[in-house]
């Protein structure tokens, strides 16, 4: 049997899979709460090849193989916006090789999964320093953003070359700017304002984060915008990650009470109440 045969009988797999658990999610007693923004840290790609004795190839297309599972997970629900880590800005220094890898393979990723971005109505948008990347791969991100710039269904966001605290130093600098250049005044300066010169100003903050690999921090990712975002950090690394375990992190987010600081949760910035 072909590699090909194989490939399409694991993708049946999982998009049974996918509808069988997200029926499940929108199946919960209502009313019950879901995220309109996840944001997500695929971390272990690297020390589940490790552990397994394979390549680092075979690890990250594994893991980029779930991103295309929890999107369309995503895409199943009113989920607005994925906003997920890929490559920080600390990640150029690791051994040439890797990062070479990296790209061709989100490179890849990109070319082949063009027909599910369309398909499925999916802006893509990558948020970082896009100078650095290389012209190729840089080529197919600008491609693909003005293809899908009118989607809605589900807004796609790839952290490549990204970190928070150069974001918001860049912010900074922008506004000092256009202070100097008398476009705004110093009184004019609020959280509102400042999020405009930050990388996706049209974004809602993520309600919810999630991190795999077992690793308990934030590591330089969405600082600004993660001030009231709910955490949940899990064991399995990034490729071992299904869509049941993405089901069971939004159960887990279901029964979370923000609160904003205040006494209960609110309703206007809270999270996306469904009803059956």
């Amino acid at each position: 049997m072909t590699l090909t045969f194989w490939g399409n009988l694991f993708k049946i797999k999982y998009q049974f899979l996918i509808g069988l658990v997200f029926s499940k999610v929108l199946s919960m007693p209502a009313p019950f709460s879901l995220p309109r923004h996840v944001a997500i840290i695929m971390d272990g790609n690297r020390r589940w090849s490790k552990q397994r004795g394979v390549s680092l190839a075979r690890g990250y297309l594994q893991g980029a193989q779930r991103l295309r599972f929890i999107a369309e997970a995503c895409c199943s629900l009113p989920i607005s916006h994925l906003t997920v880590f890929a490559f920080s800005m600390e990640n150029w220094s690791r051994p040439q090789v890797e990062i070479d890898l990296i790209f061709r393979i989100f490179h890849r990723f990109l070319q082949k999964k063009q027909q599910f971005f369309h398909q499925e109505k999916v802006r893509f948008l990558v948020i970082g320093q896009k100078e650095r990347l290389p012209p190729f791969l840089a080529q197919k991100i600008t491609d693909l953003e003005r293809a899908t710039s009118s989607y809605t269904r589900l807004c796609l966001q790839v952290a490549v070359s990204y970190g928070s605290r150069f974001e918001i130093i860049q912010a900074i600098r922008a506004i000092a700017q256009d202070v100097a250049r008398k476009k705004i005044t110093p009184q004019e300066i609020d959280e509102y304002l400042f999020e405009k010169y930050l990388y996706s100003p049209c974004a809602p903050d993520p309600d919810f984060l999630i991190r795999t690999s077992g690793e308990q921090r934030l590591s330089n990712y969405l600082l600004w915008q993660t001030a009231y975002t709910e955490l949940l950090f899990v064991q399995k690394m990034w490729p071992d990650f299904t869509p049941e375990d993405f089901q069971k992190a939004l159960h887990s987010y279901s029964k979370r009470c923000r609160r904003f600081g205040g006494h209960g949760p609110d309703n206007n910035g809270g999270p996306t109440m469904v009803t059956r």
